[in-house]
């Protein structure tokens, strides 16, 4: 699995993560480049960071776990209207 923290410079918690997640991909993207990330990660951890309509709609994206309280930067009303109409 591939998972994508969405702000560079959290070295800890990039150590923390590989650590206790040694068969995965553990990645960081800057804040800019979310879109792209995406596109090639099953999980994605925002650090005051948004996460645009574009980056949600990535077929591959499964999870957004927010790293902190408040999810501010993802668009919950999309995500929810878009797997309401797969049921």
């Amino acid at each position: 699995m591939r998972i994508g923290v969405c702000r560079r410079g959290f070295l800890r918690l990039l150590a923390i993560l590989r650590e206790a997640l040694p068969e995965h991909e553990i990645f960081e993207c800057d804040h800019t480049d979310v879109v792209s990330a995406a596109q090639d990660a099953d999980v994605l951890i925002p650090i005051m960071t948004t996460i645009p309509p574009a980056a949600l709609a990535s077929p591959r994206l499964k999870l957004v776990q927010q790293y902190g309280v408040g999810l501010d930067g993802v668009d919950i009303a999309m995500l929810s209207r878009d797997h309401l109409a797969d049921l």
